[in-house]
Protein backbone atom coordinates (compact mmCIF):
# COMPACT_ATOMS: atom_id res chain seq x y z
CA UNK A 1 0.00 0.00 0.00
CA UNK A 2 2.47 2.40 1.09
CA UNK A 3 4.89 2.32 -2.49
CA UNK A 4 1.86 3.29 -4.46
CA UNK A 5 1.54 6.01 -2.43
CA UNK A 6 4.53 7.29 -1.89
CA UNK A 7 4.91 6.87 -6.37
CA UNK A 8 1.86 9.40 -6.03
CA UNK A 9 3.62 11.79 -3.71
CA UNK A 10 0.95 11.30 -1.32
CA UNK A 11 3.30 10.10 1.39
CA UNK A 12 5.99 12.38 2.62
CA UNK A 13 8.67 12.24 4.82
CA UNK A 14 7.86 13.36 8.02
CA UNK A 15 9.11 17.12 9.12
CA UNK A 16 9.12 17.85 12.79
CA UNK A 17 7.46 21.07 13.29
CA UNK A 18 7.35 23.90 16.15
CA UNK A 19 5.71 27.12 14.66
CA UNK A 20 7.80 28.64 12.03
CA UNK A 21 10.82 26.38 12.43
CA UNK A 22 10.53 23.40 10.50
CA UNK A 23 13.56 20.45 10.07
CA UNK A 24 14.46 16.75 9.11
CA UNK A 25 16.06 14.63 11.32
CA UNK A 26 16.51 11.23 10.51
CA UNK A 27 18.08 10.50 13.82
CA UNK A 28 14.64 11.32 15.48
CA UNK A 29 12.29 10.38 12.83
CA UNK A 30 12.66 8.65 9.36
CA UNK A 31 9.10 7.96 8.26
CA UNK A 32 7.13 8.89 5.48
CA UNK A 33 3.84 9.68 6.65
CA UNK A 34 0.51 10.44 5.09
CA UNK A 35 -2.54 11.97 7.47
CA UNK A 36 -5.90 10.02 6.91
CA UNK A 37 -9.08 12.89 6.54
CA UNK A 38 -11.18 10.56 4.57
CA UNK A 39 -11.27 6.96 4.40
CA UNK A 40 -13.11 6.70 1.17
CA UNK A 41 -9.59 7.59 -0.69
CA UNK A 42 -8.88 4.01 0.64
CA UNK A 43 -12.15 2.35 -0.72
CA UNK A 44 -10.08 0.56 -3.21
CA UNK A 45 -7.88 -0.67 -0.71
CA UNK A 46 -10.09 -3.07 1.05
CA UNK A 47 -8.10 -3.99 4.13
CA UNK A 48 -7.12 -0.59 4.98
CA UNK A 49 -10.53 0.51 4.58
CA UNK A 50 -11.46 -2.31 7.56
CA UNK A 51 -9.27 -0.77 9.49
CA UNK A 52 -10.14 2.91 9.08
CA UNK A 53 -13.97 1.70 9.57
CA UNK A 54 -12.71 -0.27 12.84
CA UNK A 55 -11.09 2.45 14.18
CA UNK A 56 -14.27 4.82 13.83
CA UNK A 57 -16.25 1.75 15.23
CA UNK A 58 -14.08 1.31 18.25
CA UNK A 59 -14.68 5.63 19.10
CA UNK A 60 -18.22 4.81 18.76
CA UNK A 61 -18.26 2.53 21.28
CA UNK A 62 -15.76 3.92 23.86
CA UNK A 63 -18.50 7.38 23.11
CA UNK A 64 -21.48 4.72 24.01
CA UNK A 65 -20.05 2.61 27.10
CA UNK A 66 -17.57 5.15 28.62
CA UNK A 67 -18.44 8.01 27.60
CA UNK A 68 -15.68 9.03 25.97
CA UNK A 69 -16.59 11.93 24.05
CA UNK A 70 -14.76 11.87 21.35
CA UNK A 71 -15.68 13.67 17.86
CA UNK A 72 -12.89 12.98 16.14
CA UNK A 73 -10.05 10.53 15.02
CA UNK A 74 -6.87 11.87 14.31
CA UNK A 75 -5.15 8.47 11.66
CA UNK A 76 -1.78 9.17 10.68
CA UNK A 77 -0.14 6.16 8.16
CA UNK A 78 3.68 6.01 8.45
CA UNK A 79 6.10 4.00 6.33
CA UNK A 80 9.68 3.08 8.17
CA UNK A 81 11.98 2.23 4.76
CA UNK A 82 13.98 -0.01 6.82
CA UNK A 83 17.86 0.75 6.88
CA UNK A 84 17.80 1.87 10.32
CA UNK A 85 15.00 4.24 10.15
CA UNK A 86 12.61 4.66 13.69
CA UNK A 87 10.91 6.96 15.38
CA UNK A 88 12.48 7.73 19.11
CA UNK A 89 10.59 7.32 22.16
CA UNK A 90 8.21 10.36 22.79
CA UNK A 91 4.76 11.37 24.52
CA UNK A 92 1.55 11.71 22.25
CA UNK A 93 -0.30 14.02 24.47
CA UNK A 94 0.51 15.39 28.15
CA UNK A 95 -1.12 15.70 31.64
CA UNK A 96 -3.91 17.67 31.49
CA UNK A 97 -4.03 17.62 27.34
CA UNK A 98 -7.51 17.34 25.76
CA UNK A 99 -5.86 15.41 22.59
CA UNK A 100 -4.46 12.26 21.54
CA UNK A 101 -6.17 10.03 24.68
CA UNK A 102 -5.78 7.10 23.07
CA UNK A 103 -3.03 5.78 20.56
CA UNK A 104 -3.27 2.32 18.78
CA UNK A 105 -0.63 0.91 16.22
CA UNK A 106 -1.70 -1.71 13.78
CA UNK A 107 1.08 -3.13 12.12
CA UNK A 108 0.34 -4.05 8.38
CA UNK A 109 3.58 -5.90 7.70
CA UNK A 110 1.57 -9.65 6.10
CA UNK A 111 5.46 -11.59 6.11
CA UNK A 112 6.94 -9.97 8.97
CA UNK A 113 9.37 -11.77 11.47
CA UNK A 114 10.49 -11.30 15.00
CA UNK A 115 13.92 -11.44 13.24
CA UNK A 116 13.65 -8.36 11.02
CA UNK A 117 13.40 -5.99 14.16
CA UNK A 118 11.20 -2.90 14.73
CA UNK A 119 9.47 -4.48 18.06
CA UNK A 120 8.37 -2.11 19.77
CA UNK A 121 10.36 -1.91 23.58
Amino acid sequence: LHYPLRRQRQMCIRDRSRGEKSWVDEKIRGDFILWVHDKEQFSSHLKMYYVLNKIEQLRDELNRSCNFQCSKTQIQLACYPGHGSKYVRHLDSFIGGTNRRITALYYLNTDWKKEDGGCLR
